[in-house]
């Protein structure tokens, strides 16, 4: 379990007391960390490993959630299980219902397999712009399939490198899936170093998927929190992986 998605999981379940002003490097201003309530919410995980964010956000009240990651039976399969040991196993005791989630019994929820920037499947033509909250836990560094169209089992080459054209997929799924007013949660860790981070929030490739900054910055495991920069210069490998970037990204505009 990457912090990524712990710290996605802890907000979402939080509040944190006192949340402290951050910068927000793109306008140059000071903004309040986001509102982390899906309460009522249609929610969607992209990319989701365990659905650890999702599941938490389903047991906080969220109308409904759909947890995604890469259509291979392995991964979808292990994300059933998921589902099941920790929301069908609630919805089965109204009383453990009520106890995971004061406001109310669970909603739906539900797993669906999804490629990144592939938007022509039923999925995604049905599911267009229908997610008022979007989450993205350590998406921006993963371990990727070259081999894409094969099953998990068969795929011949791993890397740990994020190849470029992947990060404008995953944002053209963001944008494709996000409601008029929604926003996109996505918290990061630099796995592989700020170099393979930083395109994704490119202004270029955020304008050309239709997507703005609202804010961003960086949190480490001591819950220090710092301005979001692209190059802090020579870094402690041991010490820059405590540290995650976290951004909120809405349509341009909105």
């Amino acid at each position: 379990m990457w912090n990524a998605a712990v710290q996605l999981a802890a907000l979402i379940e939080g509040p944190e007391p006192a949340l402290p002003a951050v910068v927000n490097e793109v306008g140059g201003k000071a903004e309040r960390l986001g509102d982390w309530d899906v309460a009522g919410r249609e929610v969607l995980e992209l990319g989701a490993g365990t659905g650890l964010a999702g599941l938490v956000a389903a047991l906080k009240g969220a109308t409904r959630t759909i947890i995604t990651d890469y259509p291979a039976t392995e991964v979808l399969d292990n994300l059933r299980q998921n589902v099941a040991a920790n929301i069908q196993t609630r919805r089965a005791d109204a009383s453990k219902t009520r106890a995971a989630d004061a406001r109310g019994e669970i909603g739906e929820v539900r797993v669906e397999g999804h490629e990144w920037g592939v938007l022509t499947d039923s999925f995604s033509i049905h599911e267009k712009e229908a997610f008022d909250r979007i989450l993205v836990a350590d998406c921006l560094w993963s371990m990727l399939l070259l081999c894409s169209k094969a099953p998990l089992s068969e795929s011949k080459v791993l890397t740990f490198d994020t190849v470029p054209h992947q990060h404008i997929n995953l944002l053209s799924s963001i944008r494709w899936f996000l409601a008029p007013k929604g926003r996109a949660w996505v918290v990061a860790g630099f796995h592989t170093g700020r170099e393979k981070m930083k395109g994704f929030y490119a202004p270029e490739a955020l304008e050309a998927a239709d997507l703005e900054i609202e804010s961003i910055w960086e949190k480490n495991a001591d819950g220090k929190e710092r301005s979001w920069v692209e190059d802090r210069g020579r870094e402690d490998i041991t010490e820059r992986k405590r540290w995650l970037v976290i951004g909120i990204l809405k349509r341009r505009g909105t």
